[in-house]
């Protein structure tokens, strides 16, 4: 989605959980899951009609024009996020979801 949407949207954040130990104990592999990560929530977000507006690090904040996109999203019977972005078995993703209206 190219603009944000407006009027009542459903807030995505995502967290990868563990992180700040991650980071300590294996900098360079974190890196690399990062990278990962990220590109495939971007493509996983845009995919459900959704828009990435800000990275947090370890995770993102998106908003959805509609909560069916977004639960698609994070329930996804595929399990694109939680196989392909989390290819290190000892990574977990944190969603967290949220109602809200943009002007």
């Amino acid at each position: 989605m190219e603009h944000p949407p407006s009027g009542t949207v459903t807030f995505l954040f995502t967290d990868i959980a563990g992180s700040t130990r991650r980071w300590q104990d294996e900098p360079e592999s974190m890196a690399a899951l990062l990278a990962e990560h990220d590109a495939i929530l971007r493509d996983e977000i845009e995919r459900h009609e959704g828009h990435l507006f800000k990275h947090t690090g370890d995770g993102v904040a998106a908003a959805f024009p509609a909560a069916s996109g977004m639960c698609t999203l994070v329930i996804d019977p595929s399990g694109t996020l939680d196989s392909a972005a989390t290819t290190d078995s000892r990574i977990s993703e944190l969603y967290s979801l949220a109602p809200g209206t943009l002007r």
